[in-house]
């Protein structure tokens, strides 16, 4: 029950906040101010994009390498996949579809992968929390927020101390499960050692270089994607300013929304820029475009993909063998 539930909340609340939106803001001046967005921008953007895909299919050779070799254009395929139906499903499902994909592809175990994308998440979180740091510490605008939410913060943060020691001494865990049926306890003990060989990587200082060089990237381009997006609406912030925005708008990201995070991405997005004291209108213009640059080139390359592999929505079966697993 609560699998449907969720999504209809999602949707509800996405619903209010567009009508929010739409009531609060005169959106016939976000209309004029879209019509002022140059084409040459979406070039500079679409090509922006493209680089970050590369860069995430990279990051995640990288953390998989460790364990198995895999080229760079299957990856490359089971991210754009992946990511397509992350806008298409709730809760993330893209992830599971990406896995999958990569476990048929290659024969690599599913905990294992399931591992290296919890390494991937944990890595972004972290760098999105020193994002937000390096505002707190010219924004006083950042300060304030923090002060309303910092439990969120703190919370987070522990979160993300107590993964990470769970997954490099898997025997702690191991020893929680003991007390279960020795077959249940034997197949759980071989997925826990399997999810955390996928931290094995820090153990390499090649491979650790690599994948915080290739996360802080990724985190790079979507600072510079904001940049370029109001550099267009022709607006200009202080450069914590936009560290603010996008640590601000990742973290709003928990509001429960539609797969596509529609309405409550553009209200975030809105919210922080009005703080940093840009127009309304300008700011909703600038979620619309952000939301817009990440969204279609997604389902377009993933749409690509899946002709090329002959994958269609109706064999969703990827995505249930992934879940019953």
């Amino acid at each position: 029950m609560s699998s449907r539930i969720k999504p209809l909340i999602g949707i509800l609340i996405s619903i209010l906040l567009v009508y929010y939106l739409l009531n609060k803001i005169e959106f016939s001046t976000v209309v004029e101010t879209l019509k002022t967005f140059n084409l040459y921008f979406i070039a500079v953007l679409s090509i922006v994009f493209v680089f970050g895909m590369i860069i995430r299919a990279l990051r995640w050779q990288c953390l998989i390498k460790y364990k198995k070799e895999i080229s760079l254009n299957i990856i490359f395929r089971a991210n754009s996949i992946g990511y397509m139906m992350n806008n298409l499903l709730p809760a993330k499902a893209g992830e599971l579809v990406r896995m999958e994909y990569l476990k048929r592809k290659t024969a690599t175990g599913r905990s294992f992968l399931l591992g290296t994308i919890f390494i991937e998440r944990l890595l972004d979180v972290l760098l999105v929390v020193l994002i937000f740091a390096i505002s707190l510490v010219f924004s006083q605008t950042g300060r304030d927020v923090f002060m309303d939410n910092k439990e969120m913060f703190f919370l987070v943060l522990i979160v993300f101390a107590i993964s990470i020691f769970f997954m490099l001494r898997p025997g702690n865990i191991i020893s929680l499960v003991s007390i279960m049926p020795l077959k249940i306890r034997n197949k759980l003990e071989e997925i826990i050692k399997s999810f955390s060989d996928s931290i094995k990587f820090i153990n390499n200082p090649v491979f650790f270089f690599k994948v915080v060089s290739y996360s802080i990237m990724i985190w790079g381009l979507t600072l510079l994607t904001s940049y370029i997006i109001l550099l267009g609406l022709d607006v200009s912030l202080p450069f914590y300013g936009y560290f603010f925005l996008v640590a601000v708008g990742v973290f709003g990201l928990v509001i429960p929304s539609t797969s596509g995070n529609i309405g409550v991405y553009h209200a975030i997005a809105t919210a922080a820029l009005a703080l940093l004291g840009v127009a309304p209108e300008k700011a909703l213009a600038y979620a619309i475009i952000a939301h817009a640059m990440d969204f279609f080139p997604n389902i377009a390359l993933g749409l690509l993909v899946s002709l090329y592999e002959g994958f269609s929505m109706k064999s969703l079966s990827i995505l249930n063998s992934a879940k019953n697993k």
